[in-house]
Parts: structure tokens; sequence; C-alpha cells
């Protein structure tokens, strides 16, 4: 018995609906926890990679060798991969974030051989009322021109559930975040389903 015929389930349909939705739910739960793991040490963030790599995995797996539902759920696993983190931070900032007034007290510039060199990574030290936290470089409030003393404002969560943002943008909420999250999850699904079913027909009638 080979590896192929070992595996082939006997609903594929329901089979590659049930592992593609898994799929995008690991890739989800990866997003969510690198929102929410904002805070820890790097080390414990590559935890991250596990349940990335998984949900790669079983995608390509479902859907190789049918590479007409291969190649867009390969595209809806990135989408999910990249869109959740920034997707969920900016949803739950526009549910509970405050605008508060900061002043800069330390700035760390990385990478890039130019002081302004396009390729740093910024991030700058701030000074609030209920005291300091970091933020990130998401736009030139914190960049290779910021000097400490520097004033302006951030978008923030009291409960510090995520970390602060400089965009001056509409935060995208949840009402659109959830459907869309919904119906890239419910394709996955459905292109899993048609993937599987149709490789198990093919080596049926081939057997």
């Amino acid at each position: 018995m080979t590896d192929t015929d070992a595996w082939t389930p006997r609903r594929p349909l329901l089979s590659g609906a049930l592992v593609a939705l898994g799929c995008g739910l690991l890739l989800t739960g990866a997003g969510v926890m690198a929102v929410f793991a904002h805070g820890v040490p790097g080390y414990v963030q590559i935890l991250y990679l596990v349940p990335v790599l998984g949900g790669m995995f079983g995608v390509l797996r479902i859907g190789i060798p049918e590479v007409r539902y291969a190649l867009p759920m390969l595209v809806l696993a990135v989408l999910l991969i990249a869109t959740v983190p920034t997707g969920l931070r900016s949803a739950i900032l526009d549910l509970r974030g405050e605008h508060v007034a900061v002043t800069v007290t330390e700035v760390v510039h990385e990478g890039g051989r130019s002081y302004a060199s396009s390729n740093q990574y910024h991030r700058c030290k701030v000074e609030a009322v209920d005291g300091s936290f970091w933020v990130k470089s998401d736009d030139a409030k914190c960049g290779a021109a910021t000097r400490p003393g520097d004033r302006f404002q951030v978008l923030r969560d009291p409960g510090d559930l995520v970390s602060a943002s400089t965009d001056d943008s509409t935060p995208v909420g949840f009402t659109l975040l959830v459907p869309a999250l919904g119906g890239a999850l419910l394709l996955l699904t459905v292109l899993g389903a048609r993937s599987l079913n149709h490789t198990i027909t093919n080596q049926q009638q081939n057997t």
C-alpha cells in the first residue's frame, strides 16, 4: 500500500473541506497569537511559525497536484498570514483604542548604514500620562527624523492588549474584518473540498 492510498479518505469532499478549514483556522490562530504576543520576548514569538508552517503544509498537501486549486488556496493562505495580525490589531484599536498624547524619550534605529536609511527599522519609547511604552515605525511620526522631545498622538488600547499605533488613518473595524475573514475561510474550505475530491476521483479512474 502506498502513502497516497493509505491517506485516501472515503469522503473526499468532507475530508478536504475539514482539512482546508483546519489549515485556515491554524493560520488565523497564528495571526491572533502574533497580535497578543506583542510584549513577549522575541524567542517566544518564534512559536508563531509552528501553526503557520502546519497550515501551509496542509494547504499544499490537499492542493497538489491540482494546480488550479493549489494556487488560489496558496494565495488565500498567504493573505491570512499577512492580513490577520494587522486587521485584528486595527479592529481592536477601533473598538477599544484611545487617542493619547505622548512625548518621545528615546529613539532606536536598527538596520541600514546611514542614519536616514530607508532600510532602517525604528522604535520610539514614548511617555504618556499613565507611563511609558514603545511604539513601532508605523509612519513618519516614529522614523529617521524623530528626536527625543517630539510630541504626537498615538492610538492605544487602555489594557495594552495590542501594540499602539501612530497611524492617523481610520482603523479597520470588526464589521469589515469578520465578514472578510469568514469569506476567505469559506472559499479556502470549498477549494480544499473540490481539490481533494478531484484528486481522489482521478486516482480511482486510473486504477
